[in-house]
């Protein structure tokens, strides 16, 4: 349960449900103990030791995982006209593997990265078009036709046969491993003005995503592993389409919203109670909703389509999380701005296994700052959250350190 609860007068026994803020100007007591996980989510055998990334200038911003085991981070470096960005590629252990790799300005501001694909290597939005893990460009792998090396790339991604899907503006062309086009795949491109996300899914189906045509909302079609638009497929029309999670089923999520494998939109999945707010969420492809609660840490949602907070799962972190992925294993890559989490050492990026054991803990209670001295009958809002099976239940024992009257 995650709940904000509202003390109304200065009145004792008042309950309360916060926990997991700071101590000061208010004191709660639980009388009902919590069942939360009996140790740390931690993956023990991953731990990251990179650096330079916990300020609003420099900081850690997107994670990819890769096939064996490992990952890519992407921290961003503000300077004052700009700013750069370097790619860190870490082993399944967690130790930094060549690089950094400086994305920008060492590529050229007219050429970024656009994919990190998963043996590490880099698309890139302009010649050449395909690095790899190092930065170097790939040899051998050529500019392929029906794509203008004038024109930055939009959106790219990998099928597990090795070709290469490439966006630019509202065109979409596949090519073979060396870049060369495969002319088995013809798209049109009348949907999009700008194809910002494609992939291909478990069947062969490719999923796009973009800027519609002639303006409007974000589109996001289906097509057939030949590029023919999928008939059977309704088009989703949306604010924010961004990139959509392919589900095992063949069903989508765009936009926090549930699409079931033919389009059409899923009205029996909500998680909006859940993710009100700044929240990072990301759904596996089991379904298996996580969300990164801010300054709480990550807790996961279970028994769709209605929802409710999995006890199986927690993990505590109370910095800021800027990325989440979930591996084929089903752990969990976290990115942030902690440098431990849960009293174990690991830098920016952390590992989470997705399940452990509950046991009953002692309580835990605390309260936000009060910003200003209460006077009796004022109507005070404590900002907190509480994560658990419950029962939770608070009691308010004291204020301003006992100093006003007991009544």
């Amino acid at each position: 349960m995650i709940r904000t609860p509202i003390y109304t007068g200065c009145r004792r026994n008042a309950k309360l449900v916060v926990i997991d803020a700071g101590l000061t100007a208010a004191t709660l007591l639980t009388n009902a103990a919590a069942q939360v996980p009996s140790d740390s989510a931690v993956d023990t055998s991953f731990v990251s030791n990179l650096q330079g990334g916990g300020s609003s200038t420099h900081y850690y911003d997107r994670i990819w995982p890769l096939r064996d085991g490992g990952c890519v981070v992407e921290r961003i470096d503000w300077g004052g006209v700009g700013y750069s960005t370097a790619f860190f590629h870490l082993a399944a252990d967690g130790t930094q593997q060549n690089g950094p790799v400086i994305g920008t300005p060492s590529f050229g501001f007219s050429q970024y990265a656009i994919a990190v694909l998963n043996d590490g290597s880099f698309v890139m939005s302009a010649p050449p078009y395909l690095r790899d893990s190092d930065g170097t460009a790939v040899t051998g792998f050529v500019t392929p036709n029906g794509i203008d090396p004038t024109i930055p790339l939009s959106a790219a991604s990998r099928q597990s046969d090795g070709k290469l899907l490439l966006g630019q503006g509202a065109k979409l062309v596949r090519t073979l491993s060396n870049g060369s086009r495969d002319s088995s795949f013809i798209y049109d491109g009348t949907q999009f003005s700008t194809v910002t996300s494609v992939q291909a899914d478990d069947s062969g189906r490719i999923v796009v995503a973009g800027a519609g045509a002639g303006g409007g909302n974000d589109v996001v079609i289906r097509l057939s592993s030949g590029g023919a638009v999928d008939l059977g497929f309704t088009p989703i029309s949306t604010n924010a389409a961004s990139t959509p999670t392919v589900l095992a089923d063949g069903g989508l999520i765009v936009d926090r919203t549930r699409y079931n494998p033919d389009g059409t939109k899923d009205p029996s999945w909500d998680i909006s109670k859940w993710t009100t707010g700044l929240h990072t969420v990301v759904v596996a492809q089991d379904g298996k909703v996580y969300v990164g609660y801010p300054g709480l840490g990550i807790f996961r949602l279970i028994d769709s389509p209605t929802f409710q907070l999995d006890p199986n799962f927690f993990a505590k972190c109370t910095f800021p999380i800027s990325d989440i992925k979930v591996q084929p294993d089903g752990k969990l890559l976290v990115l942030g701005t902690f440098t431990t989490w849960e009293a174990r050492d690991t830098a920016y990026v952390v590992r989470l296994v997705p399940d452990r054991p509950l046991v009953t803990t002692s309580p835990v209670a605390s309260a936000t700052p009060l910003v200003r001295s209460p006077n009796r009958g004022d109507r005070l809002t404590i900002q907190g959250g509480a994560v658990g099976s419950g029962p939770l239940s608070f009691q308010w024992l004291t204020l301003d350190e006992g100093e006003l009257p007991a009544d």
